[in-house]
């Protein structure tokens, strides 16, 4: 089940079992704890936006069916699979050190 944007999680906490805390996923803000942790949105693409805009000005003077433009538009895909892929890692990385953190997760 896909986790929507404003789902809840209760984390059950691993040392002490009556412990318990809740994550609200939003967009603001990747995740906040009801401990008052706040998880900041890495803005990837943001951060990316600078270096595919050059690269798709390129793009835009190549001609079409050009080797060239194919070679520019391999680039473009790359400097957006960049993006992807630090998305993907940040997500993974969080989720795994909640769930080295606590002991279960109920997304409710």
């Amino acid at each position: 089940m896909p986790i929507k944007k404003t789902s809840r999680v209760l984390l059950i906490n691993r040392k002490n079992h009556k412990s318990k805390t809740n994550e609200n996923v939003g967009i603001k803000t990747f995740a906040v704890q009801s401990d008052g942790v706040e998880v900041s949105a890495n803005k990837f693409f943001r951060e990316s936006q600078s270096v595919l805009r050059r690269m798709q000005r390129n793009l835009s003077w190549k001609n079409i069916g050009s080797n060239r433009r194919i070679k520019q538009r391999l680039k473009v895909g790359r400097v957006y699979e960049k993006v992807v892929n630090k998305s993907i890692h940040f997500r993974q990385e969080y989720s795994t050190r909640l769930v080295n953190e606590f002991d279960a997760a109920v997304v409710t």
